[in-house]
């Protein structure tokens, strides 16, 4: 396959990456996103408490619903943002895909697991005498942030793990593995740390 390339080895016009996206892939990518949010929106507001068509109070079905899918639509910001950039560029490969088909299971479950620590952690609204009520729009904030900002959350998940699960210390006859990177024994090609 002949074609000239660009000073970053791209392909130019003569030839075509087959490990791009073509149009028609991409169209119905764009139609499948498109629709995925129109469903969010529509759960959003099916779950969504108040408003005349919707008198009631959040119930806890409800509020998780709502950060599951919150954090699924904030994830599924992230993926567009990313998505239509690449598209623009020229740029879309097979590979990604499905990582932005996946991308709002994930925020969807991290919106969840930062609602239960929040909830479970933080905000007790049946604490005796708080007054407090369940804000929907807070929770759903949150979990917005948590899917558009994935890997910063999962770090922040992981301070607070590491916070409230301490290591332990280690006892009297405690030996410490073997630093391999300068034994002797192991230098010149084995990275395992294995002795040759």
């Amino acid at each position: 396959m002949s074609g000239s390339t660009d000073a970053t080895g791209r392909a130019g016009k003569a030839g075509k990456d087959p490990r791009s996206v073509g149009t028609f892939s991409t169209v119905l990518f764009s139609v499948y996103f498109i629709l995925l949010v129109l469903a969010m929106i529509y759960a959003l507001v099916r779950f969504w408490p108040g408003g005349e068509a919707n008198n009631r109070t959040a119930t806890d079905f409800d509020l998780l619903w709502i950060v599951a899918v919150a954090g699924a639509l904030g994830s599924t910001i992230h993926a567009l943002r990313s998505y239509f950039w690449y598209v623009g560029h020229g740029e879309l490969k097979w590979r990604w895909l499905l990582m932005y088909v996946l991308l709002p299971f994930v925020g969807a479950s991290l919106g969840l697991v930062f609602y239960l620590v929040i909830r479970g952690g933080f905000f007790s609204p049946s604490a005796a005498g708080s007054g407090q009520e369940a804000n929907p729009y807070g929770f759903a904030a949150v979990a917005a942030l948590v899917g558009l900002f994935s890997g910063p959350a999962v770090e922040k998940l992981k301070d607070i793990a590491d916070t409230i699960f301490t290591k332990p210390k280690h006892g009297d006859d405690y030996v410490p593995p073997k630093d391999t990177k300068d034994d002797p024994e192991t230098k010149g090609g084995s990275d395992s740390g294995i002795p040759k």
